[in-house]
């Protein structure tokens, strides 16, 4: 489940600005995903970190990194773009990882 306290800090934000339905951030439902929210852009998008999300979906389901990984691209990035309000923003925080994946 995500975060309440965000859940409830993004239901705010949406209401004192009179954002809703498409017009509000999208959070990710999966539990997973928790504790990746890194924070929330200037248009009002949540930013998740991609690392996080791979190692918190290995650690709640068990499973490898490459398991993970397939996952996360196959049931989570290829659905960014098919709904509507605000995406999230997934980003790599980690240079090395960047650097070693496009060396």
């Amino acid at each position: 489940m995500v975060i309440e306290d965000f859940r409830k800090a993004i239901a705010k934000y949406c209401e004192e600005n009179g954002l809703e339905g498409e017009d509000c951030p999208l959070i990710f439902d999966n539990h997973a995903y928790d504790a990746s929210v890194i924070g929330i852009s200037h248009e009002g998008r949540v930013i998740y970190d991609y690392n996080l999300m791979v190692k918190e979906f290995m650690e709640d389901e068990q499973c490898s990194e490459e398991e993970a990984i397939e996952w996360l691209e196959y049931n989570t990035m290829r659905s960014l773009g098919y709904g509507g309000g605000l995406q999230p923003i997934i980003i790599t925080t980690n240079i090395e990882d960047l650097m070693e994946k496009y060396n």
